[in-house]
């Protein structure tokens, strides 16, 4: 919802700076809605990624209970002048790791459709994702 106001705000400011060439702080808040939208969606990949292992039992429910307050932190706070964003929020639930395996788990399960048996892992993509 928020990243839907941002866009809207930044279209009425591109809109009002087209028509007043110069204007230093509309493009400064346009720059700044950008930079917010950018990171919403960030966080919407991140969380829906999270979703998407949560429903796989991929992930354990305990390591998300771990990064609730800084998603919520998140959420409230994200356009207060003096938010600070925790950069490895996501860092302990370890995606980058599991990203990793999904994709070898996916070259594997190419592999294994064309002609071979089974999986070290006993997974397929599909249960990742």
């Amino acid at each position: 919802m928020q990243v839907d106001q941002f866009e809207s705000e930044v279209e009425s400011l591109s809109v009002q700076t087209r028509k007043k060439k110069g204007d230093k702080e509309k493009q400064d808040r346009i720059d700044e809605l950008k930079r917010l939208i950018e990171r919403h969606r960030y966080h919407i990949r991140m969380l829906e990624t999270i979703l998407r292992m949560l429903d796989n039992d991929s992930i354990p429910v305990d390591a998300i209970q771990k990064i609730k307050d800084d998603v919520e932190y998140y959420i409230d706070s994200c356009q207060d002048p003096d938010f600070e964003e925790n950069e490895f929020l996501y860092d302990d639930l370890d995606l980058d790791d599991i990203r990793e395996r999904a994709l070898k788990i996916h070259s594997e399960d190419a592999f294994l459709s064309s002609g071979a048996k089974s999986s070290p892992y006993g997974l397929s993509p599909a249960v990742l994702f």
